[in-house]
């Protein structure tokens, strides 16, 4: 006995060329790529990710002076800082550099400040403020003054109980908040002042 096989139903001509009829083709289900299937144009809100603040408030910088400059300014009474240009006033962590002037050693002005004082570099040492520049026209205002020069005014020394190690830079450096933070614990009486928004 043969069985005969059911013919395919007939072709309407409405199916696209190359696929198959819509009775054989196989079940498909949409893909969604890995993710749960939700309702159609509805996305789940992403969380904004906060970056962490690095950095103390842009208003306080870091300036770096070679030892024994950096101990004359802690110990001593030296006020001018000399450079080639203004820097604007505010509050500036005082910074050792790496390099120690040698030839300043050798000065009486300094040798008597800085006698009985470690030249402590590669770190901040204090916090100084700076309230103004001046070049001067006639006579130095200060035995620290250099000639031809922009001669920064310093105030509200601080020297710090320990040094806090930490890479400077010329010019005026962002501080990073760690380090910032130890200047903050051992100077808590400043804190408010160094931690205020600039008016």
């Amino acid at each position: 006995m043969t069985t005969r096989l059911a013919p395919y139903p007939p072709l309407t001509g409405s199916e696209p060329c190359g696929q198959p009829h819509a009775d054989h083709s196989p079940a498909t289900v949409p893909s969604t790529n890995g993710r749960r299937a939700g309702r159609p144009g509805t996305k789940k809100p992403r969380s904004r990710r906060v970056t962490p603040k690095l950095s103390a408030p842009d208003s306080i910088r870091g300036i770096a002076i070679k030892q024994p400059w950096t101990a004359c300014i802690l110990h001593g009474d030296k006020r001018v800082e000399n450079r080639p240009r203004a820097w604007a006033s505010g509050w500036r962590l005082l910074h050792a550099g790496a390099e120690i002037d040698r030839a300043a050693l050798r000065d009486p002005l300094v040798a008597r400040r800085i006698r009985g004082h470690e030249l402590r570099t590669r770190a901040v040492l204090g916090i100084v403020r700076i309230t103004g520049a001046h070049t001067d026209t006639g006579e130095a205002c200060s035995p620290w003054a250099h000639p031809e020069r922009f001669h920064l005014d310093l105030d509200d020394v601080h020297a710090l109980p320990l040094p806090v190690p930490c890479g400077g830079q010329l010019g005026p450096w962002r501080v990073p908040l760690a380090v910032f933070d130890q200047v903050l614990v051992q100077l808590p009486d400043l804190a408010p002042l160094l931690t205020e928004a600039p008016s």
